[in-house]
């Protein structure tokens, strides 16, 4: 619908649309007008400086130049090498008249200018390089703060000009102003909070080896200062260069008993199974439980330690973990099987690692509602240990850190991490919609909240131990198939259940899983209204009991063929159980069968 000049403003505030909103509306479009056009006249004013350079300066001196800013940068920069060549002639290098590019412009090109482009030019030659880093974020601003005198610039959050967003995210570069807007002129990288400490210092060193003011610095060594700021860190570097050996172990197995083995597999509580299907079956060996929480996380999360992998391929049973004592126990498992096994290939492989690195395989569960990306958090937090060592920084904790003073290196580590996670999610995710917590530790250690942490100050997470749980996850669809509810799920037959009927179902008929489906879930019906507390507690009366009573109690009128099934399971399960769980329970069934006979049928009308 179009609105009239003279017309009610539609957002309400009762003036006419000419008074209110058209002219928000037109002092926003004359404002990015303004500033295209500003974007533009800086545009060409950099190409008018290219050519003056080029015309002045000859093919052999510019070959000269090229190569000693390569030598000087160590080759450390990126692709678009010539733009921070081009860079560096026009704002920082002095040639042999003591003058920068943009002075020698300006000398010699004042009188032909416009009056804007002289203004601006004038502008250019005062700007001084800033080293700047991201300490807040607003609905269309960054704010940045000079890591050395702390001057404050907010530049717009566009992709243009900030395009490698990231928590405490800096860069090196000269800002200009226009209508109280600041703005990065020139080339420029996006690099942590590491490369920020790393050429903080480096320029500091250089300061005090030259006696130059800071400014003085920069123009004299801008390329020694960009290479530094890109480059590896080279702090800790002696510890980085250790190297430590580690080894995995893998055994083979042929299997001649599948069904034996199978029963291994099921039967240890902490083996938790990763896929299932009929050729190819894989577990993973899992301890040190842990539940890990977040308050923007909408959902529970599981944390364990992944000791060795198990797969069973056709007749091919394999293991492989890190650790010679677990190697070891596993075989000490599997031996007790080797009726069912033999023993095919065993081997050690060695690696060579930095010595800093550690290995720890993590298995992390969460509900289906929370974000994929939740995994990583809760590694990170897990890892989170504030009494934990830090090579980078003398084999000193956070917490002896803090208590020696040194809180602009926790700080770096922890500003470090946040940018490095925040990368992680955005490369895999696209976008990061809820960010990780460095509060809750920022608050154990005394420290200043980040502003970049969803949730802000109220953001708590944390991670606490548990007992394994007694349901595996991949089972849980096998539960809720026989009917177990949340406070039915721990009762002591469940587990038992579910195990048969996985068993006696793989790779089955319909009509066959049908038919444990049901029986089963009539039994379970029937043991959820007794008070029994183990299978041992069911005697012949208690069976009597179901197969005459209970079990009819369940319907109103029940077929020869519900029967026949009910009780060949009951008959199966029985038998299971005294083998599985080594109860004497297949006997006692059968008496109650053969004794309560003429009843059943009278039920049922034979």
């Amino acid at each position: 619908m179009k609105i009239n000049r003279n017309d009610p403003c539609p957002c309400g505030s009762g003036k006419k649309y000419k008074k209110c909103c058209l002219l928000k509306k037109n002092v926003v479009q004359i404002g990015a007008v303004r500033e295209e056009r500003f974007l533009q006249e800086r545009h060409e004013l950099v190409l008018k400086l290219k050519g003056f350079l080029d015309r002045k300066i000859s093919s052999n001196q510019m070959f000269q130049l090229h190569s000693d800013f390569l030598r000087r940068t160590q080759a450390k920069i990126p692709d678009n090498e010539n733009g921070f060549f081009e860079y560096w002639l026009i704002f920082f290098n002095f040639y042999e008249n003591g003058l920068r590019g943009i002075e020698w412009f300006l000398r010699e090109n004042s009188s032909k200018l416009t009056n804007d482009e002289r203004k601006l030019a004038e502008n250019w030659a005062k700007l001084t390089p800033k080293i700047v880093q991201a300490i807040g974020r607003t609905n269309t601003n960054i704010l940045f703060e000079e890591v050395d005198t702390k001057e404050m610039y907010s530049i717009l959050d566009k992709n243009e000009y900030v395009p490698a967003f990231a928590p405490w995210v800096g860069t090196i570069s000269l800002i200009e102003q226009f209508e109280n807007q600041d703005y990065f002129h020139g080339v420029r990288i996006f690099l942590g909070p590491q490369n920020l400490s790393r050429v903080k210092a480096f320029i500091q060193k250089l300061m005090d080896e030259t006696k130059l003011s800071r400014d003085h610095v920069f123009f004299e060594y801008y390329p020694e200062i960009i290479a530094e700021f890109i480059g590896e860190d080279s702090k800790g570097h002696d510890v980085d260069r250790k190297v430590k050996e580690i080894h995995e172990f893998t055994i083979q197995y042929q299997v001649r008993d599948q069904v034996a083995v199978i029963d291994f597999l099921q039967e240890e509580s902490e083996f938790v199974i990763d896929t299932w299907e009929k050729d190819d079956k894989k577990l993973s060996w899992l301890c040190n439980w842990k539940e890990f929480f977040d308050s923007e996380m909408n959902g529970k999360a599981q944390i364990a330690e992944k000791l060795g992998t198990i797969s069973l391929e056709k007749n091919l049973l394999q293991f492989y973990c890190n650790d010679k004592e677990i190697f070891e126990q596993f075989k000490q498992k599997a031996g007790k099987w080797a009726i069912s096994l033999e023993l095919v290939n065993e081997k050690i492989q060695s690696h060579i690692i930095p010595y800093t690195v550690e290995i720890k395989n993590m298995a992390v569960y969460f509900d289906e509602d929370v974000p994929k990306y939740f995994a990583l958090y809760a590694q990170t937090n897990l890892n989170f240990a504030l009494d934990r060592s830090l090579p980078m920084f003398d084999q000193l904790s956070p917490h002896e850190l803090m208590e020696n003073g040194r809180v602009d290196d926790v700080e770096i580590w922890l500003k470090q991490h946040e940018y490095t996670i925040y990368q992680l999610v955005k490369k895999d995710y696209g976008e990061v919609e809820i960010s990780a917590d460095f509060n809750t530790v920022r608050k154990k250690l005394g420290l200043p909240f980040s502003p970049f942490v969803t949730g802000g100050d109220n953001r708590f997470s944390g991670i606490v131990p548990i007992k394994p749980p007694l349901v595996k996850n991949e089972d849980i669809p096998f539960y809720e198939y026989l009917g177990f509810m949340p406070d039915t799920i721990d009762n002591f037959y469940a587990k038992s259940l579910v195990s048969f009927f996985k068993e006696k179902t793989d790779g089955k008929s319909e009509n066959t899983i049908r038919k444990y489906r049901n029986s089963l879930y009539d039994l379970r019906e029937i043991l959820e209204t007794n008070r029994l507390t183990s299978w041992d507690k069911l005697q012949q009366t208690n069976w009597e009991r179901i197969v005459l009573k209970d079990y009819f109690d369940l319907f109103n009128s029940v077929s020869k063929t519900q029967v026949k099934d009910f009780l060949s399971t009951l008959k199966s399960l029985t038998k299971w159980l005294d083998a599985k769980e080594n109860t004497n329970l297949s006997g006692d069934l059968l008496k109650a069968i053969e004794r309560t006979e003429k009843q059943r049928l009278r039920i049922i009308g034979m």
